[in-house]
Protein backbone atom coordinates (compact mmCIF):
# COMPACT_ATOMS: atom_id res chain seq x y z
CA UNK A 1 0.00 0.00 0.00
CA UNK A 2 3.15 2.03 0.96
CA UNK A 3 4.19 1.91 -2.53
CA UNK A 4 1.06 2.80 -4.29
CA UNK A 5 0.82 5.81 -2.15
CA UNK A 6 4.18 6.67 -3.22
CA UNK A 7 3.37 6.48 -6.74
CA UNK A 8 0.11 8.27 -6.56
CA UNK A 9 1.77 11.09 -4.47
CA UNK A 10 4.77 10.92 -7.67
CA UNK A 11 2.10 11.18 -10.39
CA UNK A 12 0.31 14.15 -8.74
CA UNK A 13 3.41 16.03 -8.60
CA UNK A 14 3.90 15.52 -12.37
CA UNK A 15 0.34 15.42 -13.54
CA UNK A 16 -1.62 17.40 -11.16
CA UNK A 17 0.49 20.34 -10.09
CA UNK A 18 0.10 22.51 -13.62
CA UNK A 19 -3.04 22.31 -15.48
CA UNK A 20 -0.50 22.47 -18.96
CA UNK A 21 0.41 19.19 -18.35
CA UNK A 22 0.99 16.32 -20.86
CA UNK A 23 0.74 12.83 -19.62
CA UNK A 24 2.90 11.38 -22.00
CA UNK A 25 5.56 12.90 -20.40
CA UNK A 26 5.22 10.00 -18.48
CA UNK A 27 6.74 7.08 -19.81
CA UNK A 28 4.57 4.13 -21.00
CA UNK A 29 1.43 6.32 -19.66
CA UNK A 30 -1.64 6.52 -21.91
CA UNK A 31 -2.02 10.13 -23.75
CA UNK A 32 -5.51 11.82 -23.19
CA UNK A 33 -5.84 12.01 -26.80
CA UNK A 34 -5.46 7.71 -27.08
CA UNK A 35 -7.75 7.83 -24.04
CA UNK A 36 -10.80 10.00 -25.37
CA UNK A 37 -10.35 8.29 -28.71
CA UNK A 38 -10.83 4.70 -27.12
CA UNK A 39 -13.75 6.03 -25.01
CA UNK A 40 -15.36 7.62 -28.12
CA UNK A 41 -14.87 4.10 -29.74
CA UNK A 42 -16.15 2.00 -27.01
CA UNK A 43 -19.52 4.50 -26.56
CA UNK A 44 -20.00 6.01 -30.10
CA UNK A 45 -23.78 5.23 -30.99
CA UNK A 46 -24.69 3.11 -28.40
CA UNK A 47 -27.88 4.37 -26.48
CA UNK A 48 -27.09 6.85 -23.46
CA UNK A 49 -27.07 5.36 -19.62
CA UNK A 50 -29.73 6.90 -17.93
CA UNK A 51 -29.26 8.37 -14.89
CA UNK A 52 -30.65 5.74 -12.84
CA UNK A 53 -28.52 2.94 -14.06
CA UNK A 54 -25.33 4.87 -13.51
CA UNK A 55 -26.64 5.77 -10.07
CA UNK A 56 -27.55 1.73 -9.36
CA UNK A 57 -24.30 0.54 -10.45
CA UNK A 58 -21.90 3.08 -8.45
CA UNK A 59 -24.32 2.33 -5.28
CA UNK A 60 -23.78 -1.22 -5.72
CA UNK A 61 -20.43 -1.38 -6.48
CA UNK A 62 -18.69 1.97 -5.93
CA UNK A 63 -20.53 4.17 -3.38
CA UNK A 64 -17.77 6.30 -2.67
CA UNK A 65 -17.10 7.27 -6.14
CA UNK A 66 -18.27 10.31 -6.35
CA UNK A 67 -17.38 11.59 -3.04
CA UNK A 68 -13.63 10.05 -3.18
CA UNK A 69 -10.81 12.78 -3.96
CA UNK A 70 -8.48 10.12 -5.43
CA UNK A 71 -10.86 8.19 -7.98
CA UNK A 72 -8.08 6.70 -9.12
CA UNK A 73 -8.52 3.75 -6.53
CA UNK A 74 -11.90 3.69 -7.43
CA UNK A 75 -12.95 -0.19 -8.72
CA UNK A 76 -15.40 1.79 -11.42
CA UNK A 77 -12.28 3.84 -12.80
CA UNK A 78 -10.09 0.88 -12.48
CA UNK A 79 -12.57 -1.36 -14.44
CA UNK A 80 -13.14 1.11 -17.05
CA UNK A 81 -8.85 1.92 -17.45
CA UNK A 82 -8.78 -1.77 -18.70
CA UNK A 83 -10.29 -0.84 -21.67
CA UNK A 84 -7.93 1.68 -22.79
CA UNK A 85 -4.96 -0.61 -22.80
CA UNK A 86 -3.99 -4.14 -23.14
CA UNK A 87 -3.69 -6.77 -20.05
CA UNK A 88 0.00 -6.95 -21.17
CA UNK A 89 0.55 -3.07 -21.44
CA UNK A 90 -1.45 -2.18 -18.36
CA UNK A 91 1.17 -4.32 -16.14
CA UNK A 92 4.23 -2.35 -17.89
CA UNK A 93 2.82 0.93 -17.01
CA UNK A 94 0.99 -0.24 -13.54
CA UNK A 95 -2.76 -0.67 -12.98
CA UNK A 96 -2.65 2.38 -10.88
CA UNK A 97 -0.91 5.05 -13.09
CA UNK A 98 -3.53 3.70 -16.38
CA UNK A 99 -6.58 4.63 -13.84
CA UNK A 100 -4.67 7.49 -12.64
CA UNK A 101 -4.50 8.83 -16.79
CA UNK A 102 -8.27 7.76 -17.39
CA UNK A 103 -9.31 9.87 -13.93
CA UNK A 104 -7.31 13.02 -15.53
CA UNK A 105 -8.82 12.87 -18.22
CA UNK A 106 -12.34 12.20 -18.51
CA UNK A 107 -15.20 13.37 -15.80
CA UNK A 108 -16.71 10.96 -13.08
CA UNK A 109 -19.53 10.47 -15.49
CA UNK A 110 -18.35 9.59 -18.37
CA UNK A 111 -15.96 7.07 -16.68
CA UNK A 112 -19.19 5.45 -15.42
CA UNK A 113 -21.25 5.68 -19.03
CA UNK A 114 -17.56 4.02 -19.87
CA UNK A 115 -17.76 1.23 -17.26
CA UNK A 116 -21.51 0.59 -17.78
CA UNK A 117 -21.29 0.41 -21.15
CA UNK A 118 -18.86 -2.49 -21.49
CA UNK A 119 -19.56 -4.63 -18.79
CA UNK A 120 -21.19 -8.13 -19.68
CA UNK A 121 -24.76 -8.73 -18.58
CA UNK A 122 -25.00 -12.65 -19.66
CA UNK A 123 -27.31 -13.58 -22.36
CA UNK A 124 -24.26 -12.90 -24.85
CA UNK A 125 -25.24 -9.21 -24.26
CA UNK A 126 -22.05 -6.51 -23.87
CA UNK A 127 -24.54 -3.02 -23.57
CA UNK A 128 -27.17 -2.04 -21.23
CA UNK A 129 -30.04 -1.30 -23.72
CA UNK A 130 -29.90 -4.81 -25.59
CA UNK A 131 -29.53 -6.29 -21.70
CA UNK A 132 -33.38 -4.80 -20.83
CA UNK A 133 -34.16 -5.96 -24.37
CA UNK A 134 -33.74 -9.02 -23.80
CA UNK A 135 -34.29 -9.61 -20.12
CA UNK A 136 -37.60 -7.52 -20.12
CA UNK A 137 -38.63 -6.39 -23.49
CA UNK A 138 -37.86 -2.83 -22.84
CA UNK A 139 -35.83 -0.32 -23.79
CA UNK A 140 -32.98 1.05 -20.08
CA UNK A 141 -34.97 4.30 -19.98
CA UNK A 142 -38.39 2.33 -19.65
CA UNK A 143 -36.99 -0.16 -16.68
CA UNK A 144 -38.23 0.94 -13.19
CA UNK A 145 -35.73 0.48 -9.92
CA UNK A 146 -36.45 -2.70 -8.95
CA UNK A 147 -36.00 -4.07 -13.54
CA UNK A 148 -32.52 -2.08 -13.05
CA UNK A 149 -31.03 -3.41 -9.56
CA UNK A 150 -32.06 -6.87 -11.37
CA UNK A 151 -29.38 -6.02 -13.90
CA UNK A 152 -26.90 -4.20 -12.22
CA UNK A 153 -27.04 -7.03 -9.66
CA UNK A 154 -26.24 -9.62 -11.90
CA UNK A 155 -23.09 -8.21 -13.89
CA UNK A 156 -20.79 -10.36 -11.37
CA UNK A 157 -21.86 -13.67 -12.26
CA UNK A 158 -24.72 -13.11 -14.85
CA UNK A 159 -25.12 -17.30 -15.42
CA UNK A 160 -25.64 -17.55 -11.82
CA UNK A 161 -28.50 -14.90 -11.62
CA UNK A 162 -29.84 -16.36 -14.62
CA UNK A 163 -33.68 -15.79 -13.96
CA UNK A 164 -34.83 -18.64 -17.09
CA UNK A 165 -32.14 -21.05 -15.05
CA UNK A 166 -32.67 -19.81 -11.44
CA UNK A 167 -35.90 -17.43 -11.01
CA UNK A 168 -35.10 -17.73 -7.11
CA UNK A 169 -31.43 -16.41 -7.43
CA UNK A 170 -32.88 -13.72 -9.34
CA UNK A 171 -34.83 -12.10 -6.64
CA UNK A 172 -32.33 -12.75 -4.03
CA UNK A 173 -30.06 -11.03 -5.90
CA UNK A 174 -32.22 -8.05 -7.27
CA UNK A 175 -33.59 -7.57 -3.04
CA UNK A 176 -29.38 -7.67 -2.15
CA UNK A 177 -28.85 -4.96 -4.55
CA UNK A 178 -31.36 -3.08 -3.12
CA UNK A 179 -30.60 -3.62 0.17
CA UNK A 180 -27.23 -2.16 -0.42
CA UNK A 181 -28.33 0.57 -2.11
CA UNK A 182 -30.58 1.38 1.36
CA UNK A 183 -27.44 2.02 2.78
CA UNK A 184 -26.38 4.99 0.30
CA UNK A 185 -27.90 8.22 -0.17
CA UNK A 186 -29.30 7.47 -3.76
CA UNK A 187 -32.68 6.36 -2.80
CA UNK A 188 -35.43 7.17 -0.16
CA UNK A 189 -36.79 3.86 2.17
CA UNK A 190 -39.77 4.30 0.23
CA UNK A 191 -38.28 3.91 -3.34
CA UNK A 192 -36.15 1.03 -1.81
CA UNK A 193 -39.27 -0.70 -0.30
CA UNK A 194 -41.10 -0.35 -3.48
CA UNK A 195 -38.58 -1.65 -5.81
CA UNK A 196 -38.67 -4.77 -3.59
CA UNK A 197 -42.34 -5.73 -3.31
CA UNK A 198 -41.95 -4.89 -7.58
CA UNK A 199 -42.59 -8.14 -9.39
CA UNK A 200 -40.16 -8.77 -11.86
CA UNK A 201 -41.84 -9.80 -15.65
CA UNK A 202 -39.23 -10.88 -17.49
CA UNK A 203 -39.57 -12.20 -21.08
CA UNK A 204 -40.35 -15.86 -21.42
CA UNK A 205 -38.24 -17.64 -23.31
CA UNK A 206 -35.70 -15.69 -22.95
CA UNK A 207 -33.35 -15.10 -25.59
CA UNK A 208 -29.49 -13.76 -26.12
CA UNK A 209 -27.94 -10.23 -27.58
CA UNK A 210 -26.93 -10.83 -31.53
CA UNK A 211 -24.59 -8.17 -31.47
CA UNK A 212 -20.83 -9.20 -31.59
CA UNK A 213 -18.58 -8.21 -29.05
CA UNK A 214 -16.29 -5.01 -28.95
CA UNK A 215 -12.93 -5.40 -28.24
Amino acid sequence: MGRLFSLVTLLTSILGADAGYSQSAVTGLPSSGEIIERYQDDTRGRHPVPVLLQKVMVGMYDPDFFRTELPQYSRTTLKASERVRSVREVRKTGVLANAFAVSNTLSREEIVNWHTNTVYWGRSCYRPNDAALVYFGKEIDGLSLGEIAYLAGIVIAPSHFDPERHPDRAIERRNATLKELAKTSFFSEDEIADAVLEDLDFVHPLGKCDRPRDR
